[in-house]
Parts: C-alpha cells; structure tokens; sequence
C-alpha cells in the first residue's frame, strides 16, 4: 500500500454504510451527497452502480470545503427550467406551421385573383379592339394613337 506523505498509510472506507457512519449521515444521503454536491467517492470496476470506497482524508476536506460550495455553487436548475427552451422551440415550430399553412392558402387565393384579373382583362382587350383589317392590326393602334372607333 502506497505511503502519503506524513508517512502513514491512508485511511479507506469500503461500501456506503462506511461512508455514512463516518461522515454521520444516512446511506441514502450520502449518495445524494455524491449526485448532488460531488462528494468525492471512486468505484473500482468504473461502473456508476459498482461498490464505492473513499479515503478518509479526502472526505475530511471535502467536508471542510462545503462552505465554499455554497458560496461558489452553481445555480440549481429545476426540471421546468430546463423544459423552458424545449417548450419555446416547440411553440416556433406551431407557429410556424400555422404561419406556413396561412402562407399556402394565401398564394392559393392570389394565384385564383390572378387569373380571374387576367381573364378580365383579356375580355376587356377583345371588346375594345377593331377586328384585324386583312388579318393585321392598324398601324395608329399598334403606335399608341387614340382609338378613334372608341368614341
């Protein structure tokens, strides 16, 4: 076993109900401590369910630390607040839809303007124009001369 440095072997606590007992907590906790507020625990296999050991030096410091923590902690988010962004996203999106479907019934409604202008104005243009003499139009209309069958 490695020596620290005043030359003693380090204390380890092996499993939950150790680390509770030592710090005078409950198991449950402790691991609240762990998830929460980074109490300073290693699991051996590297798995996040195995078996837990801790030295003791590390948790008196880091017992010794927690007013720090609280001073400098970062803010704690509650589920709502992160559901926040998640809620505006889905919001834009409706609206967007809604917007996207406006958008499409609009164009519908010009696109059927449109050509109820265009046939309007095509039937205005034959009632006003003199049938072609010899197939072609008369020279005064095509140069923009008043129309004289008009008045």
């Amino acid at each position: 076993m490695a020596l620290n440095r005043k030359g003693e072997t380090p204390k380890f606590l092996a499993g939950w109900k150790d680390i509770a007992s030592y710090l005078g907590k409950g198991v449950r906790t402790v691991q609240r401590y762990e998830h929460e507020m980074g109490l300073p625990v290693r699991r051996p296999a590297a798995k996040s369910r195995a078996a837990v050991v801790a030295t003791k030096a590390e948790l008196d410091a880091w017992v010794a630390a927690s007013p720090y923590r609280s001073v400098f902690s970062l803010p704690k988010t509650t589920i709502a607040d992160n559901r926040a962004p998640a809620r505006g996203i889905t919001e834009g999106i409706l609206e967007m839809v809604r917007l996207r479907d406006q958008m499409m019934e609009l164009r519908e409604e010009l696109r059927s303007t449109l050509q109820t202008l265009q046939v309007t104005v095509e039937n205005i243009h034959l009632k006003s124009v003199p049938p072609p003499v010899g197939g072609r139009f008369p020279l005064r209309m095509l140069i923009g001369e008043t129309k004289p069958w008009l008045t």
